[in-house]
């Protein structure tokens, strides 16, 4: 097709307005000679599939791997000849794009790469609407390939490869139906093209239409296409007529809908840099991004992902890495996960100045996040509730079989697939950052602070009174308190009985004298487990390189250890050890045997060898009982606990203190260690003995709106009733009633997997408070004549 064909290219390439995209869609209509249509798919009912639970701000990323995978895969052919040759010489996209891009300096990279930001139906602030362009210098797409590849809505052509990212073939298309046009003009790099295969630029309008019920999206083609199998392709034309435009793609999404990404201000959670920073932590190599809303062509920023942020930060996060064991498909993989502790919220070097917003824990494969766990989601299903606003978690999942990964998620990485496998893997990863010592610490000394930072009053007689009238209902503190302080073991799922639900502070010198912990553990084939040992070391010790801790088996272990063991870090005192068994083994017995050898004294020479042995018996399930390492959890709930009124504490605090709430909140439930309230409230000062057993913790609001207008309404018209007892009163009708909601919340969390999140949690404790105020007043009524009649 000759006939307006360099106007129709440069008329494509420059469109970013839904106008200019209809008039090139007539364009196109008056070269070809009439107007035929083909659907998205070869399904003219195609809405449904292109329907998406992922945020469309995040799926913009999807469109930046197909860049890069596009340019990726553009070297691989040129050097091997072949989509098979390319992919057995190249085991995975970082490796691929190293061998193949590794020459070139982060700029140059960048300009194979590039998206831009226009402006589509100003303003665009008010309308939330606008225009990416994503243009890339990699393979181009052939004329008659459009249709299958993208155009396909799910003909992956890239399930065989490896070294390219792209798996399911749907991520990219799913942003077209967040756009009221898409635009695309290809040309295939010609040095793959084949014998016989002519240099052309394709150029399509993909735009939605009507149908009788649902809208479909639709392209014109250069002949009649009634159904599947019939050959009518996108316009085209030959290179020669429009020189200008290179090998690669261009493809523009006009009339984009966007929550966030209108906004001029960029470096924040919200903006573009941030979320593509965080959404490929590590990308297989940097991209090019121009922003028209907030500024000229001139300035451009580079993409070279978050690891390389934090890496080149000056701010001095505390950052740390383990290895946890996990059991695929009987075999035992070593999963590297690490964290990042920013600052405070309200500080320089915050967690919102680098990473995207809602994101706290990452699931990532091959540096792209998969799957995340949001703020409120980390505050949930943790422990450690005190820094979900500063902490960031990534599980990389890269040491997994790449069809194991593939199975964990959805195709548009908006959830988690929920099957056994991967249930079990965030279970497994919630038990371990649980667990993680460090993370622990610094939870225990945030929840210390806010403690200190709480109304000063004795409680101490209203916490008994409402762990009484909780326990009158038939709920379980006292019970809850007993078997965690009744010496069943921790560690969350899969992981066995490792410890008590006390840890004792040790005694921790310049240089090690001792290796400790079990003599003795039972080890589930099939199963991980994590164990804790000590070391009488400082933390030092080991920081400053001047020993290490190794382990080594004895000749009857039937496995490879170490395939199949991960030492964390030593932490006052403890590391963490997890082994997974693989399956396909009988029950054995063997002894591993941890050291600490040729270390460095502090005072110069070397130090004695230590060692500690623990003899391993696997097992098809746990014998006996108690508390021992590996041994089955028991306890009696109550008996066994510490003793009546210990279970709740009650603390009064203000909106002043706590930046999280408003004059509409209740308060809030929190598992606390008893030593923390303890270390910090002399009320409370025998709950010392608990060590790091948690008890509930109640905060509330003293500065609710209701509340405050009850007391200042009552302490004018109630003799005889101090203020402090109309509080009391009101914090053990409403404390009772939070706690039976939290209690009814694990147990749909248990039985049928619903958290309830902390807007629904807030809104059932608003109700409580509004029932208890309601019936207050009578209370205060029958307390006048009583103190009347005395």
């Amino acid at each position: 097709m000759t006939k307006f064909s360099a106007e129709i290219v440069k008329a494509a390439v420059a469109a970013t307005t839904p106008e200019e995209a209809s008039d090139l869609q007539a364009l196109i209509a008056l070269s070809i000679g009439g107007e035929y249509i083909r659907p998205l798919g070869d399904r003219p009912n195609n809405y449904g599939t292109l329907a998406s639970a992922a945020d469309y701000d995040l799926k913009l990323v999807e469109t930046i791997t197909n860049m890069q995978d596009a340019v990726v895969d553009r070297a691989a052919l040129a050097k091997y000849g072949s989509r098979e040759g390319a992919a057995a010489a190249l085991r995975n996209p970082r490796d691929a794009a190293a061998e193949l891009l590794g020459d070139k300096s982060d700029a140059d990279l960048a300009d194979l790469a590039q998206v831009t930001f226009h402006e589509s139906d100003p303003p665009t602030d008010k309308t939330l609407k606008f225009t990416a362009v994503f243009r890339d210098k990699g393979t181009g797409i052939s004329n008659s390939q459009i249709p299958k590849t993208i155009f396909g809505l799910g003909g992956s052509y890239k399930e065989d490869a490896a070294y390219l990212q792209g798996a399911f073939g749907l991520g990219g298309e799913l942003t077209y139906r967040n756009a009221d046009y898409v635009v695309l003009v290809t040309r295939k790099a010609p040095e793959l093209l084949v014998v016989g295969e002519e240099d052309r630029i394709s150029v399509a309008v993909v735009e939605w239409r009507r149908l009788t019920k649902v809208e479909s999206a639709y392209y014109l083609v250069d002949a009649e296409w009634d159904e599947p199998g019939d050959i009518a392709n996108p316009w085209s034309c030959s290179a020669s007529e429009a020189p200008a435009f290179e090998p690669g793609t261009h493809l523009a999404l006009i009339s984009y809908k966007t929550k966030h990404l209108h906004r001029q201000r960029e470096g924040d959670a919200r903006s573009f840099d941030t979320i593509i920073n965080t959404r490929l932590v590590r990308p297989v190599f940097p991209v090019r991004w121009r922003n028209y809303l907030a500024r000229g062509a001139e300035r451009s920023t580079v993409i070279r992902g978050l690891e390389s942020r934090l890496d080149n930060t000056d701010y001095d996060f505390t950052r740390e890495s383990a290895t946890m064991p996990f059991i695929w498909e009987g075999k035992t993989f070593l999963l590297d996960i690490g964290y990042t502790l920013f600052n405070e919220p309200n500080e320089k070097g915050k967690r919102a100045s680098f990473v995207a917003y809602n994101h706290a824990v990452l699931f990532t494969s091959n540096g792209q996040v998969q799957n995340h766990w949001t703020p409120a989601e980390f505050r949930q299903r943790t422990k450690l509730k005190k820094l979900d606003q500063r902490v960031l978690v990534e599980v990389n999942l890269d040491a997994l079989p790449i069809a194991a990964r593939t199975s964990l998620f959805t195709a548009d990485r908006a959830e988690t697939v929920k099957s056994e496998f991967a249930l079990r893997l965030e279970s497994q990863v919630l038990s371990f950052v649980d667990e993680w010592d460090s993370l622990r610490d610094e939870n225990r000394l945030a929840v210390e602070k806010q403690i200190r930072s709480a109304t000063k009053s004795n409680t101490r007689g209203v916490s008994d009174k409402i762990r009484r009238a909780f326990a009158v209902r038939g709920f379980g503190a006292s019970a809850a308190a007993g078997v965690a302080a009744g010496g069943a073991g921790g560690g969350g799922t899969n992981s066995g009985g490792s410890s008590g639900g006390k840890r004792k502070v040790l005694k921790l010198n310049v240089d090690p004298t001792l290796i400790a912990g079990p003599s003795t553990l039972n080890l589930v084939i099939g199963e991980t487990r994590f164990v804790s040992f000590t070391v009488d070391a400082l933390d030092e010790f080991f920081n400053s390189g001047r020993g290490e801790i190794e382990v080594s088996a004895d000749d009857n272990i039937p496995f490879e250890l170490n395939e199949s063991i991960a030492i964390g870090l030593a932490h006052n005192g403890y590391f963490r050890v997890g082994i997974g068994v693989p399956d396909g083994f009988e029950p054995a017995e063997f002894a591993i045997t941890f050291s600490i050898k040729n270390w460095t004294k502090a005072s110069g020479g070397l130090g004695a060898n230590l060692e500690h042995t623990c003899v391993i018996q696997l097992v098809t399930e746990l014998p006996g009982k108690g508390a021992g390492a590996g041994a089955k959890p028991t306890g009696n709930p109550g008996k066994d606990g510490v003793g009546q009124g210990s279970n709740v504490v009650l603390l009064w605090d203000t909106i002043e203190n706590r930046n999280e709430w408003t004059a509409q909140t209740v308060g809030q439930l929190e598992l606390v260690e008893a030593q923390s309230v303890a270390n910090t409230n002399p009320d409370f000062a025998d709950l010392l003995k608990l060590g790091s057993t948690e008890v509930q913790c109640l905060i509330l609001n003293s500065t609710y709106g209701p509340l405050v207008s009850y007391l200042n309404a009552r302490a004018q018209s109630v003799g005889g009733v101090t203020i402090d007892e109309m509080k009391a009163r009101y914090a053990i009708g409403v404390g009772v009633e939070m706690l039976v909601l939290d209690e009814e919340a694990e147990k749909l969390a248990k039985n049928e997997s619903v958290l309830l999140n902390d807007d629904q949690k807030a809104g059932a404790y608003r109700a409580a408070a509004r029932g208890t105020l309601a019936i207050l007043p009578d209370f205060d009524d029958l307390a006048k004549i009583v103190a009347t009649d005395e």
